[in-house]
């Protein structure tokens, strides 16, 4: 099967980070270099690391070791971090002291930067919010355009417009995109809408009833650019209801409770964390 050409990196850094007349950069090295001496890059635009994933790439690097090498940068007694935390992080809780590393000399704080940046939002596993807010740091610190941003990391121009825009919603519906519960279509959908209220409106009923894009278009179509003030009070007085109502449940059971609500009626969700948990919370509703 043949490779996908790449696309932004690489002709992007070159199109950011100038030559130099002198010195010439000395050649990139690749060694095994010690843990300890690894500072971590102050330019890292991810904000989460969740713990499930860790525990997956540690599984990973006990069964095959750590196949692809972190990339660091050579400063006076040790390294600075560019790419691969994950990695570093996943390695320290291995008990492990030396990792595989692609060495760059003679490189400046603003070239870390670029190349962090870049090489984070291309990765798939950045959340959206965190490959927006590279997107900006790029505009912002190296006063790019976004036709420029695009060519740079490889996206077109719309979809880079369509990233930022989402930094322009309510920070609990930001929220909502890191942690999944939200997608970034349903999220464009949101931005059609220009009051926040209503857009935290739309966005509870988008979760609690798990609607689907073109379910969020239909509803976003028929609520129009403003919901009125009447309709909002009652959509909340519903919410906080629903909320008291899990927030009961929640502490007579002793667990986590989801109740979804559809046109006509609902369910509820209970969950259990093993087979003991569970035949407790049976025991606690049969009673």
């Amino acid at each position: 099967m043949s490779k996908k050409p790449q696309t932004g990196l690489g002709k992007g850094l070159s199109a950011l980070i100038p030559k130099r007349d002198t010195p010439e950069r000395a050649a990139d090295s690749f060694k095994e270099i010690e843990i300890k001496e690894i500072k971590l890059n102050k330019y890292q635009p991810r904000e989460e690391f969740r713990p499930e994933k860790l525990k997956e790439l540690m599984d990973s690097i006990k069964q095959k070791g750590i196949i692809e090498p972190i990339i660091v940068a050579k400063t006076k007694g040790g390294y600075e971090l560019i790419c691969g935390e994950r990695r570093l992080r996943a390695s320290k809780m291995l008990g492990v002291s030396r990792i595989p590393a692609i060495v760059k000399e003679n490189i400046t704080d603003q070239e870390i930067l670029q190349i962090s940046l870049i090489e984070n939002i291309q990765r798939e596993d950045l959340n959206v919010i965190e490959q927006a807010k590279g997107l900006k740091r790029l505009i912002d610190e190296f006063n790019l355009s976004q036709q420029e941003v695009a060519r740079i990391i490889g996206k077109d121009r719309s979809s880079v417009n369509h990233l930022l825009r989402l930094l322009t919603l309510p920070l609990d519906i930001q929220k909502e995109l890191i942690k999944g519960s939200l997608s970034f279509g349903q999220a464009k959908v949101l931005l059609k809408i220009e009051d926040k209220d209503s857009q935290r409106d739309i966005c509870q009923r988008i979760i609690r009833y798990r609607l689907s894009v073109r379910e969020t278009e239909r509803l976003v179509k028929k609520v129009g650019r403003f919901t009125p003030q009447a309709s909002r009070q009652k959509q909340r007085a519903e919410d906080l209801q629903i909320k008291e109502i899990e927030q009961g449940l929640e502490e007579f059971l002793g667990s986590r409770v989801k109740i979804l609500l559809r046109k006509k009626g609902g369910k509820i969700e209970i969950e259990f964390y093993s087979l003991q948990n569970l035949q407790r919370i049976l025991g606690l509703i049969q009673s």
